[in-house]
C-alpha cells in the first residue's frame, strides 16, 4: 500500500444575509499541497426548516478568483445530506470530476441562497490526502491508541474513508478498523487509498436481527454471514468459525445497546468470541451492563477481552472516544493477536493513560498476560493514571472491589503488595459522577 499524509483543517465561518445588489457568491481560499491524492470538504450548518440554504462548489489552483472565470471548476455538491464533496486523482463523489490536484491556491465557493436576517453560522472541514512519508513499520510492541468500531458512507456513517482516517490521525491514534455494516466495500477503498497515519484495519460489522458482532482483519471482500434469527446459537457460531478461519478476531458489540435489533439475543456465554465491546461510545447504563456480563465470564475463569470504541458514524461523535490502547507492534498479525490476549486498556479519550503493571524480582506483567508467582511470594502491583480528572481509582479481583484510592488530577501512582492469591487484578477509574474515565484487562495470576 503506498504512503501518504494527511492534514485537515476545520473552518466556522458566518455566511449571509446578502445585502440586495451584492453578489451571493463567496469564495474561501484553502491551499493544496504537492503530492495531494484526495480532498474531502464537509459543510454543516442549521437549516433551520428551510430558511437557510446554501451550496457550495469547488475551484482548483487553475481558477483566477474571479467571477465570469469557469477554469478550474471540479463541480457543484448536489445538495443532499450529508453535504461531503470528495476529489481525488482517479475518483470523485456526485457532481464533481476527478483528475490531477494541483498544488496551490483552491477554492470552495459559497452559493448563499438564503439565510436568517442575521446570517448563518457554518463550519467547513477540509482533509487532503498527500503522498509522503513511511508507515510506521517499528517491529517493536508498543502501547498503541486505536478505535475498533468505525462507519463510513458505505454502510450508514458519513465519513468517507479517507476524512475518517484524516480524523483519527488528527486524535492521535495509531489503528482504525473500519467497520461497515455487512458490507466489504470499504476494503477496496483502503486499498486503493494511500495510507498513513493510522493503520487501517478491514472489519465488517455482523449485523443481525438479534444483535452486531464486528470482525477485524479480513482479507478484502471477505463477506460474513449475518442472516442469523434471534436465540439461533449455533448459526452464530456458523459466523464465528468461518471469521477465524480467514485469521480475524470477532467481538460481541454494544450487548445491551436499546436501538432496534442492536442488543445481543444469543448466548450470553459468548463461546468462542475474542472479545466483548464493554464500552462503546460516552459511557452509559448499556455500557454498565455489558462490563457486568463481561465480568461474570472473566470471574468463571474466561480470559475474554473487554474493548471499548467509539462506533463513530461520523463528526458528530467523535473517533477514539473511548480510546482502545493496545499492547502491540503495528502490524495486523499483532493488533489482532493483541486484541485476543487482552493486552488492553480503555480511556474516555486519547489523552488519557492508564498502566498497570505486577512485579516481583525480574518477573512483570501487564494486562492481559499471565504472572506466575513461585511459591509463597507475594507480587507488587503498580498503577498509574494520567490525564484524568478528579474521581476515584478501583482495583478489582475475582471477588470484586478490594481497594479504592481517591484519584487527584493530573496524576496519580498507587502501588499495592498483593499479599493474597488472586486469579487477576483489573482496575477502574470513575469520574465523581461514577462514569468510567479508564478501565484495564485482567492481569491473570499462577502459582508455580
Amino acid at each position: 500500500m503506498a504512503s501518504a499524509a494527511f492534514q485537515t483543517e476545520t473552518r466556522p465561518l458566518h455566511l449571509g444575509p446578502v445585502p440586495a445588489g451584492q453578489s451571493p457568491y463567496v469564495y474561501v481560499p484553502f491551499e493544496m499541497p504537492e503530492g495531494a491524492v484526495e480532498l474531502t470538504v464537509r459543510l454543516d450548518y442549521d437549516h433551520a426548516g428551510g430558511d437557510n440554504a446554501i451550496d457550495f462548489a469547488i475551484f482548483d489552483s487553475a481558477f483566477s478568483g474571479r467571477d465570469g472565470d469557469l477554469t478550474g471548476y471540479r463541480g457543484k455538491n448536489p445538495n443532499r445530506e450529508p453535504l461531503i464533496s470528495v476529489i481525488g486523482r482517479t475518483r470523485a463523489s456526485y457532481g464533481h470530476v476527478p483528475g490531477p490536484m494541483p498544488a496551490g491556491t483552491w477554492r470552495v465557493m459559497f452559493y448563499v441562497y438564503k439565510t436568517h436576517p442575521s446570517g448563518v453560522d457554518v463550519t467547513l472541514r477540509i482533509s487532503i490526502a498527500s503522498e509522503g512519508g513511511d508507515q510506521e513499520t517499528a517491529s517493536g510492541p508498543r502501547w498503541l491508541r486505536g478505535d475498533l468500531h468505525t462507519h463510513t458512507l458505505n454502510s450508514d456513517g458519513t465519513w468517507t474513508v479517507s476524512a475518517l482516517a484524516a480524523a483519527a490521525q488528527q486524535a492521535g491514534l495509531d489503528f482504525l478498523a473500519i467497520t461497515d455494516h455487512n458490507v466489504a466495500s470499504h476494503h477496496y477503498e483502503i486499498d486503493s487509498m494511500p495510507a498513513d497515519g493510522p493503520f487501517l484495519l478491514k472489519g465488517m460489522e455482523i449485523t443481525t436481527a438479534g444483535g452486531h458482532m464486528n470482525a477485524w482483519g479480513l482479507p478484502t471482500g471477505a463477506i460474513l454471514e449475518h442472516r442469523q434469527l434471534p436465540g439461533d446459537d449455533a448459526a452464530i457460531q456458523r459466523a464465528v468459525a468461518p471469521a477465524h478461519a480467514l485469521g480475524a478476531r470477532i467481538s460481541i458489540n454494544h450487548p445491551f445497546a436499546d436501538c432496534k435489533a442492536c442488543g445481543w439475543a444469543f448466548d450470553k456465554q459468548a463461546a468462542n468470541f475474542d472479545s466483548i465491546e464493554v464500552w462503546n461510545g460516552h459511557w452509559g447504563p448499556e455500557d454498565q451492563h455489558a462490563l457486568e456480563l463481561w465480568e461474570r465470564l472473566i470471574r468463571s475463569g474466561r480470559r475474554i477481552a473487554a474493548i471499548g470504541s467509539s462506533d463513530s458514524h461520523g463528526p458528530q461523535n467523535e473517533v477514539g472516544a473511548p480510546t482502545l490502547y493496545l499492547y502491540s507492534a503495528l502490524n495486523p498479525t499483532a493488533l489482532l493477536s493483541a486484541i485476543a490476549a487482552g493486552r488492553a486498556v480503555i480511556t474516555a479519550s486519547p489523552q488519557i493513560k492508564l498502566d498497570m503493571e505486577a512485579f516481583a524480582g525480574d518477573s512483570k506483567a501487564g494486562p492481559g498476560e499471565e504472572f506466575p508467582i513461585a511459591g509463597d511470594a507475594s507480587a507488587q502491583l503498580a498503577i498509574a493514571v494520567d490525564g484524568a480528572p478528579r474521581g476515584a481509582l478501583i482495583l478489582f479481583s475475582e471477588v470484586g472491589e478490594i481497594q479504592r484510592w481517591s484519584l487527584t488530577p493530573p496524576l496519580s501512582r498507587q502501588e499495592i503488595e498483593l499479599r493474597r492469591e488472586p486469579a487477576f487484578v483489573r482496575v477502574e477509574v470513575r469520574d465523581e459522577k461514577g462514569d468510567m474515565i479508564a478501565m484495564s484487562n485482567p492481569i491473570w495470576f499462577r502459582r508455580r
